[in-house]
């Protein structure tokens, strides 16, 4: 159980709703099949997602099995199966929290029919619905763990308004224009570029771009590591305005103004 437990926290991505997409799913199906690691992921999924359960029967004569049960458009069962539904109560964004959950397994898209582990939540008068490609999760640990993505948004806020990861743009001649119009049957515009000198120019830029954005990510580390090691150690009032009370914790803002 230490083992399962050591592997998921060491390769459990949060992921936004976009990602649950079949090229996703395969992309990591290849990274882990056949592999010693092993990765799991955590999303959110839209309100008008339709599964499907697992075939319970085979239809007599010759041809393929079915691969699919009868499809279920997830949002309905809030209400057709709420006595299933569980009550709870844990920590969410630092408060204890009630809800109600129901987890079920069921297959999703069509062509691909991955088995996929959905967990409704009803929590403040909202209702959700997480996916998991890990099956063997408790339900309350993946609301658990899923909540923790709010957590993304507010680095992505620091990185943006302390470090400015954001706030610079490079670019290349030799990269074309995107057109965000173009259909799926029309060539991508890196097609276009054949000369060597220009695919080396664009995947330069590119290589900018990430490391620009890896030591913007190791600053805001560092930032934060100086902020936790000083708690309690500065006066916050006398450096930065904060707007809620921190109990003795530094912000990245304050520690910035600080050094």
């Amino acid at each position: 159980m230490l083992n399962f437990i050591d592997k998921i926290l060491s390769s459990f991505l949060l992921l936004d709703r976009y990602f649950l997409s079949v090229p996703a799913l395969k992309r990591l199906r290849e990274l882990t099949v056949g592999k010693t690691v092993s990765v799991e992921i955590a999303t959110k999924a839209k309100r008008n997602c339709t599964a499907f359960e697992k075939p319970s029967f085979r239809k007599p004569g010759k041809g393929r099995p079915p691969r699919k049960g009868k499809s279920i458009r997830l949002k309905d069962l809030f209400e057709s199966r709420k006595e299933q539904f569980r009550e709870a109560e844990m920590m969410l964004y630092g408060k204890k929290e009630k809800l109600r959950c129901y987890s079920i397994d069921l297959l999703w898209r069509q062509k691909l029919y991955q088995e996929l582990c959905f967990v409704l939540v009803e929590y403040n008068g909202t209702q959700s619905i997480l996916a998991g490609t890990c099956l063997e999760l408790d339900p309350l640990s993946m609301i658990r763990l899923y909540s923790f993505r709010f957590r993304i948004e507010c680095t992505f806020r620091e990185l943006k308004q302390q470090t400015g990861a954001f706030c610079y743009h490079f670019w290349s001649k030799h990269m074309p224009r995107l057109n965000y119009y173009r259909k799926k049957t029309e060539p991508s515009p890196l097609e276009q570029v054949k000369s060597d000198h220009a695919r080396r120019k664009i995947l330069q830029t590119v290589r900018v771009v990430e490391m620009h954005m890896a030591l913007s990510c190791t600053a805001m580390g560092t930032v934060q590591c100086l902020s936790l090691r000083t708690e309690g150690k500065l006066c916050t009032e006398q450096i930065h305005y904060q707007r809620t009370p921190s109990k003795g914790k530094v912000s990245e803002g304050a520690m910035m103004h600080y050094l």
